[in-house]
């Protein structure tokens, strides 16, 4: 008897649109500088912000972090079919059963099939038949990802959990800035740093990624990012300033924009999910939009029903307050 499964997941990942038109107004980054500096890297921002006023941004990352996360999100079908393959080697080794086992690659995937008696075949295939889906999920969990049938993806809500704390340096900068308004300002500030990166589409894969995406701290070194690159940025700052908030990603056609559950004034773009308000922002830029002003494109996307997905980010760090 012969038994066969293949193995072929698709790639995906969410890219920004056509880059927004000019909103009006002043926000804009004036320069951008890294060093090395006693095992970390200093990171140095000069920005205009949403007023007008210029403002100076500076913080340091360790050397070590920096590099790791410039290999965080790694995927291919290639390299996942390798991975599950190896775990399902080992495990065909320790079945004591009088079988045979064969291993064939086709179309970027692998399949496997087993021959021998139909009992010892219906055992070794149980077996191996979840070692497979262990593998995969491990494979997935070791690299930020999640999965949606054959779509594969950044898992988006470990990302900001992982990379909060290691760029805290970055929301702490933000922080100590001269600005007015408290919460609303600190918002501000964050959501014109992140905007003013550059935007890129990182179509060349120069941050060795199997993805469209970039990790915060490669973000920064790189200077540059696409929608829920910069999103998930933003997001992993917030939750150091703004513990108390809820934020959430919404994931439109080619398109990425940030939550956050705090008060919208009137005109304010909003969404409403799962019993909360959500005020609106676009991380992506490079054109100025600030908090509740969405690129039109975006607002046109919501408004007609267009929402893939959206991926809650972290409730409230519990014991922190604004």
């Amino acid at each position: 008897m012969d038994r066969r499964r293949f193995i072929l997941l698709g790639s995906a990942a969410f890219v920004g649109s056509s880059m927004p038109a000019a909103a009006g107004l002043p926000a804009r980054q004036l320069s951008f500088r890294r060093r090395p500096a006693n095992g970390a890297i200093e990171f140095s921002y000069s920005l205009l912000d949403f007023a007008g006023r210029k403002q100076n941004i500076a913080f340091a990352l360790p050397s070590e972090v920096v590099q790791q996360a410039r290999r965080q999100i790694v995927f291919s079908e290639t390299a996942i079919s390798r991975h599950v393959e190896a775990a399902l080697r080992d495990a065909a080794l320790q079945q004591s059963l009088d079988i045979s086992i064969r291993f064939n690659r086709r179309d970027g995937g692998f399949g496997w099939s087993i021959e021998g008696r139909p009992d010892q075949v219906e055992v070794a295939m149980t077996a191996l038949k979840a070692e497979e889906q262990r593998a995969v999920q491990d494979y997935l969990e070791r690299n930020f990802l999640a999965s949606q049938g054959n779509l594969v993806s950044p898992d988006y809500a470990r990302l900001v959990a992982h990379y909060h704390p290691i760029v805290d340096p970055a929301a702490q900068a933000v922080a100590a800035a001269e600005i007015a308004g408290g919460t609303a300002g600190r918002l501000d500030l964050a959501l014109a740093l992140i905007q003013t990166i550059p935007y890129d589409e990182l179509r060349t894969r120069d941050v060795e990624s199997g993805f469209d995406f970039v990790t915060p701290p490669t973000l920064f070194e790189t200077n540059k990012g696409d929608c829920d690159s910069k999103a998930v940025a933003l997001a992993a700052l917030l939750r150091s300033l703004l513990p108390a908030a809820r934020t959430i990603m919404v994931l439109l056609p080619r398109h990425a924009v940030l939550g956050i559950d705090l008060p919208a004034r009137g005109g304010d773009r909003t969404l409403r999910h799962e019993g909360r308000q959500y005020l609106l922002m676009e991380a992506a830029g490079p054109a100025p939009y600030r908090v509740g002003t969405l690129f039109p494109a975006s607002a046109a996307e919501i408004a007609a029903g267009r929402v893939e997905r959206i991926v809650a980010l972290g409730a409230p760090l519990a014991g922190r307050g604004d």
